[in-house]
């Protein structure tokens, strides 16, 4: 785990304010897409049928439009995750 550099901002001021909620957003983020992706491989089979999107309760996805679905979610979650929750934190805190 990346060791801990705490940013040193005021949270109250405007630019304070707009980091410290970029921050909480992108890691609720992070926790969202991660569930997506679950669900998403749960219905597809790890991605192996995408197509399982379509119609389905889950994403409700238009027919023929499973697999770019898929891709979007797989990409997202990947993508957010080479933020590290470090990061997040130390952005969050301010102070």
């Amino acid at each position: 785990m990346a060791a801990s550099t705490r940013l040193s901002y005021t949270p109250t001021s405007v630019g304070g304010i707009h980091l410290a909620n970029a921050a909480r957003y992108a890691i609720l983020a992070k926790q969202e897409i991660a569930r997506a992706k679950a669900i998403a491989d749960s219905i597809t089979g790890g991605g192996v049928t995408p197509a399982n999107l379509e119609g389905s309760p889950e994403f409700g996805t238009a027919a023929g439009l499973g697999a770019t679905l898929y891709t979007a979610i797989s990409n997202l979650n990947t993508n957010l995750a080479t933020v590290t929750s470090t990061q997040l934190a130390d952005a969050d805190q301010g102070g």
